[in-house]
């Protein structure tokens, strides 16, 4: 398992089950207020984020397990006849269902658990008129045979500006 190819499958079973979301995409994190101002508009959406990972430990199987940390934020802003608190909580109840039984079709993907959800509600996001909530969780993946176990180079390719090189690491 990859970790693009989980945050990936992920996004797409959201957009599959809420399909009246105008984004759902892999984000890099954490918002600013600045960019939540900016997103807002395109709002209710979702963004899909790995926020790190723990210690990784060997499975059962041997293969190694890496606990991913995922969270997916739910942006929300008030609609004819629904609010943005309660547009973004029933998004909240239906992802904290999907987080807690989806494994996202993925080979290598275990049980997700600590599972939590977190209001990131405050004096400038109440003015900007946007709810702005987070599901968090603990997703174990087993790594598998990555093609950089074997001690051969790695090809990677890395994007600057508008050229791209090949970099053996």
């Amino acid at each position: 398992m990859q970790f693009n190819d989980l945050l990936n499958a992920i996004c797409e079973a959201i957009k599959t089950r809420l399909p009246e979301l105008k984004v759902c995409e892999i984000h890099g994190g954490r918002f600013t207020l600045d960019e939540l101002k900016k997103i807002s508009t395109r709002a209710p959406a979702v963004y899909v984020a790995l926020l790190g990972t723990d210690a990784a430990a060997a499975a059962a199987t041997g293969q190694p397990e890496v606990p991913l940390k995922l969270a997916v934020f739910i942006v929300a802003k008030d609609e004819v006849g629904l609010s943005r608190t309660a547009g973004a909580l029933n998004l909240v109840e239906v992802l904290l269902q999907m987080v807690k039984n989806d494994t996202w079709q993925q080979p290598g993907v275990l049980e997700a658990r600590s599972i939590t959800t977190k209001n990131f509600y405050n004096g400038d996001l109440h003015k900007s008129k946007i709810a702005l909530w987070g599901v968090s969780w603990v997703q174990p993946i087993l790594l598998g045979d990555a093609p950089w176990l074997d001690g051969n180079p790695v090809n990677v390719t890395i994007y600057a500006s508008r050229e791209s090189k090949q970099v053996t690491s």
